[in-house]
């Protein structure tokens, strides 16, 4: 019997090296006189639950030292200070770090959404948008040319674009929400001028 668990404990390792704690669990249940091929099998079963529990504790780490990389840097910027209450630290914020918390509450207020909207749909009218933003709100301008270019329009003139789409509500929905509906005129032609009918 002690022969049948050493052959099958060597046979289960070939040219792998695997940990005694994984080997314990293949032996167990595989228990004595399991075939070399359920035995493989379950070898390369316990291997791949291992290897992702490896890759999850991976994760994990990289997360958790990253965590402590970003306090350890926003203690010596002077932004979160250790305090001990009852013999147990804490973290707090500081004046500084209210202070750019503040000011990342309103870069991010600002903050103009990405320019990129999926699902794209072709029209076979022509869509024609025209914009008058003002200087001041020059790069939610930039942005809105960025959008058009992105979701199929081309310019005409600076201000002035078209295309073939149809315009994607969530276009619709980031202008209402940077206040540009009240900049921005859009028409839909379906059917050509009367000046092509006189040519």
């Amino acid at each position: 019997m002690r022969g049948d668990g050493i052959f099958t404990i060597l046979d289960a390792l070939g040219d792998t090296a695997a940990s005694s704690a994984t080997l314990l669990e293949v032996f167990l249940s595989s228990r004595y006189g399991a075939s070399a091929g359920r035995m493989g099998r379950e070898f390369e079963r316990k291997q791949r639950e291992h290897r992702s529990i490896a890759l999850q504790r991976a994760r994990e780490l990289k997360e958790h030292q990253l965590f402590y990389n970003l306090v350890r840097y926003l203690k010596q910027d002077d932004l979160i200070r250790e305090e001990v209450r009852n013999r147990k630290k804490f973290l707090a914020i500081t004046q500084k770090g209210l202070e750019k918390f503040k000011s990342l509450v309103t870069r991010k207020k600002n903050a103009l959404p990405p320019a990129v909207y999926l699902h794209e749909e072709k029209s076979s009218a022509l869509t024609i948008v025209m914009f008058d933003v003002p200087e001041k709100e020059r790069r939610k301008r930039a942005w809105l040319r960025a959008a058009l270019r992105n979701i199929g329009c081309a310019p005409v003139q600076k201000s002035v674009w078209m295309g073939k789409i149809k315009i994607p509500k969530e276009f619709l929905e980031d202008l209402k929400r940077l206040h540009l509906v009240e900049c921005v005129e859009m028409f839909e032609i379906t059917k050509a001028g009367s000046l092509r009918h006189l040519l």
